[in-house]
């Protein structure tokens, strides 16, 4: 992976965790519920091995920020739901420019 593209990636992670209202409490499951969100967390997760092993531990800190703004996000209000269904759906379909995706 390219060092700008890893940038580029990491970057829209963090402004979609970052746009996120978080809440006093989330919840510990693996699961956002939403499933858009929970599709693209689990492949996601099957790109890591791939990636080089210098890039791993950035990229599972970056899943792992993503899925904990997501849970809080998709415990709020109903209207929200809509919105964070439309970012995962975002960030799903951005998976084919992340070369250990491919």
């Amino acid at each position: 992976m390219k060092p700008r593209s890893v940038l580029a990636w990491f970057l829209l992670v963090l402004l979609t965790a970052c746009a996120t209202e978080e809440t006093a409490s989330t919840t510990k499951s693996d699961k956002v519920g939403i499933a858009e969100c929970d599709e693209y967390l689990a492949k996601f997760a099957a790109c890591i091995p791939k990636a080089p092993s210098e890039e791993r531990p950035t990229m599972e800190a970056g899943m792992k920020a993503t899925k904990t703004a997501w849970q809080s996000a998709a415990a709020a209000a109903d209207q929200d739901k809509d919105v964070l269904r439309r970012q995962c759906k975002t960030m799903l379909d951005s998976l084919t420019t992340v070369p250990s995706c491919k």
